[in-house]
């Protein structure tokens, strides 16, 4: 129930906007003093006829208090405030803050009232003078209540400055700094590692004009009761729990019309609590809010901001374009802390420019590589880096504990998904260079027991951060890791009992991909398929190497599905070792099928120009398919008459 519903006796608060922060001063002053206020702010809910709200609250008060100052006095809202008073013939009690002109119309309906002067005295001057008043004015006398919420001070500015330089995220502070002026909640979202914490910092800091009330900064690492939110952030703004009034509650009159930003760093694990933030919102109307997650808070007024890794430079970047580049800097400036003399040359560089290649351009990656400077030369770095997970550790002993190995920031996002998450998480480690919705349905769930809906699953892996998404030149939506992150799925992988079954799913979806472009099926429309093919070149090696290790046969017929788009796509070296290494694993392999795989080596020699070696495999795979009908025959034949042309041999 509304104080305007409520039997208890209130006084009316008019006041212009101005001077809000010392009227509500006064008010919290007025409450304790067990004076009941209506304040428009307050005590108008969303949704509701503000002009509507106002009349009837005027209509029900039993005196209208007037914080005098010279903008209240030149105040169109507050002069009709006065007006709708005089015609309820409501008393009138001006609280004089500070001296102004009296507009004539104004003096009229003050006439008879008794003016009390507060200006900046102490409450025990003025408020025992209010008191007195309103009981001549006919309210009963007050009963002192336990204090409001503390107010807070203003321009409060509690950001941790960041102790090194922000590196390559002008254009991120700029662009999220301007959001922050329409859009009252923005969540920078992003895996572990990419710095989202420091760009709150950076942007908190760039922002602070903005918000006269104030920026505070909430860090919600050490909590993962989602409940425990709202009892975080109050200390910070300065509020106690009241007795008979919930802390939410408490929480939204403190902070009420004020004009201020709250940062809340590391919301992920307690991400549940966002419909208090929404709540908080809808009562703060001037409330911004910062906030930084490894997933989206999923309200309304959301407006996510991806955070990506550092740019990467270019493979053949010129050497002054690569050393201004954001990751290549990052790793200097944070080398040179640990070894002063260090310094980018054109020797080492490149070195450099691959260490952040293979690290993702993760900030947090980056610095903990850049770290071992001390004792290692790039070059020597970069070959320890094929593992990243088990090598990069050891961080400042400043950092969360969370941040100290790229290990433990991976996992501490692993530890907020869900089991049926988890499984799916590890599982899309079969994947190499990405996949699409369609492949991870026809890959993942092979034995029944996933426990989740594949797209639903991407959809909450993707939102969690850990899943990219990206959109194809052709309208499709395809799905990848990062490096560091497909390393810790895949070490998981390895422990599933489900592993062998899912990389046999893998191989036979990705055969049955590439079977239609077999050089026998040949047809003009092969392109596009020869294109889908090198989009998941990646995946065709992996199972390709699968296959080798576990079910030879099965490699051979990969390789023959393949030879056309080896020898199309100019992949004439990588498909001649492929069949070579499978033909010699299935000495004792389906005739036809190794007929056909030996024409296709012989095809792909052809192409390179190593016509023996070619006519030798053609040949040996004429004699082991033994039938003159069959399409491997027309294709060996064809081929065998191009090496006699390109020799010459016309006999």
């Amino acid at each position: 129930m509304s104080i305007a519903e409520s039997t208890t006796p209130y006084v009316f608060i008019s006041y212009a906007t101005t001077d809000r922060a010392r009227v509500l001063e006064i008010v919290d002053a007025l409450h304790s003093a067990g004076i009941t206020c209506w304040v428009d702010q307050h005590d108008v809910a969303g949704g509701v006829n503000w002009g509507g709200s106002i009349a009837d609250a005027i209509e029900r008060c039993a005196a209208l208090v007037l914080m005098s100052t010279a903008s209240s006095l030149a105040s169109r809202n507050v002069r009709q405030e006065l007006a709708l008073a005089w015609q309820h013939h409501k008393p009138y009690l001006p609280l004089l803050l500070n001296p102004g002109a009296v507009p004539n119309d104004v003096a009229y309906w003050l006439a008879t009232a008794q003016w009390i002067e507060v200006f900046d005295y102490p409450d025990n001057v003025w408020l025992p003078k209010v008191k007195q008043a309103l009981v001549q004015l006919g309210l009963p006398p007050s009963v002192p209540t336990a204090p409001r919420a503390e107010t807070l001070a203003v321009a409060t500015v509690a950001v941790p400055a960041p102790l090194t330089p922000t590196i390559g995220r002008e254009a991120e502070i700029t662009d999220i700094s301007t959001k922050l002026e329409s859009m009252r909640l923005v969540t920078l979202i992003g895996p572990g590692g990419t710095g989202k914490t420091r760009l709150a910092q950076e942007v908190a800091l760039h922002v602070r004009s903005c918000f006269p009330d104030g920026v505070l900064w909430v860090d919600l690492t050490p909590i993962s009761d989602p409940s425990l939110v709202i009892s975080t952030i109050a200390p910070v703004v300065g509020v106690k729990e009241l007795a008979g009034q919930s802390l939410l509650e408490t929480l939204a009159h403190a902070i009420g019309p004020r004009h201020l930003l709250l940062v809340l760093d590391n919301l992920e694990q307690v991400v549940d609590a966002a419909a208090d933030i929404s709540t908080l919102l809808r009562r703060c109307p001037r409330l911004s809010v910062l906030a930084t997650s490894r997933v989206a808070l999923r309200v309304t007024a959301e407006q996510k901001y991806p955070v990506s890794p550092l740019r990467l430079p270019d493979h053949g970047t010129r050497l002054e374009q690569m050393v201004e580049n954001a990751a290549v800097t990052l790793f200097v400036q944070r080398a040179q802390a640990v070894r002063p003399a260090f310094a980018p040359t054109p020797q080492n560089v490149e070195v450099v420019a691959a260490i952040c290649r293979r690290l993702d351009g993760l900030p947090l990656a980056i610095e903990l590589a850049a770290a071992r400077i001390n004792v290692l030369s790039p070059q020597a770095l970069l070959a320890r880096i094929e593992h990243p997970l088990d090598f990069l550790g050891g961080g400042s002993r400043d950092l969360p504990e969370r941040q100290q190995t790229l290990r433990r920031t991976i996992q501490w996002s692993i530890d907020l998904l869900s089991l049926a998450e988890q499984r799916l998480f590890r599982r899309l480690a079969v994947f190499v260079g990405g996949w699409t919705l369609e492949s991870a349905e026809g890959v993942l769930d092979v034995e029944g027991n996933l426990d989740i809906d594949v797209l639903d699953g991407l959809g909450s892996l993707t939102e969690k951060s850990l899943v990219v998404q990206t959109e194809q030149p052709d309208g499709e939506i395809r799905f990848s890791m990062l490096e560091t992150i497909r390393e810790f799925a895949g070490e998981r992988f390895a422990e599933d009992e489900q592993a062998p079954s899912i990389y046999r799913a893998h191989a036979a979806w990705f055969l049955t991909l590439a079977e239609p472009t077999a050089p026998r099926r040949h047809r003009g429309d092969d392109a596009p398929r020869f294109q889908r093919l090198e989009m998941e070149h990646d995946n065709l090696r992996n199972a390709l190497r699968w296959t080798r290790a576990n079910d030879p046969e099965l490699a051979l017929q990969y390789c023959v599905a393949l030879s056309g788009f080896w020898e199309s796509h100019g992949h004439y070296r990588e498909g001649r070792t492929w069949i070579e290494d499978a033909l010699s694993t299935t000495v004792a392999g389906p005739r036809r099928l190794r007929a056909r795989a030996s024409i296709d080596l012989g095809m792909l020699e052809l192409s390179q120009g190593d016509f023996d070696l070619a006519r030798a495999h053609i040949e040996q795979g004429v004699e082991l398919v033994g039938a003159v009908d069959d399409d491997a025959i027309i294709d060996a034949l064809m081929m065998l008459g191009k090496i006699s042309w390109f020799r010459g041999e016309y006999d």
